[in-house]
Parts: C-alpha cells; structure tokens; sequence
C-alpha cells in the first residue's frame, strides 16, 4: 500500500489560489482596452440547410 502525500499546506494553497487568480486576469487584459468587434464578412446569399463540413 502507498502512502498518502501530504496535502498543501494553508500558505500553499493560498499561494497557489493567488497565482491563478493573477494569471487568469492577466489572460483576460489580453486583448486590451482598445479592442472593436470587427464586421462581419459580407455574403452573397444564404442557405436553408446546414452548412457542408
């Protein structure tokens, strides 16, 4: 039988929370604040049915 690793410690974990927290909002300032939805392409007509893959 395999001994169990001890669990993350309370500084860790809270470590650890920040760490994602800090990359998970620079991931989301990515784009920047300058950032335009751009238009859609134009289309000549459109189909009923559904697109060929």
């Amino acid at each position: 039988m395999k001994p169990v690793p001890p669990r993350l410690s309370a500084a860790a974990r809270a470590s650890a929370i920040a760490s994602l927290a800090a990359a998970a909002l620079l991931a989301g300032c990515a784009v920047g604040p300058d950032f335009h939805t751009p238009d859609a392409p134009p289309t000549q007509r459109y189909t009923r049915g559904a697109a060929p893959s």
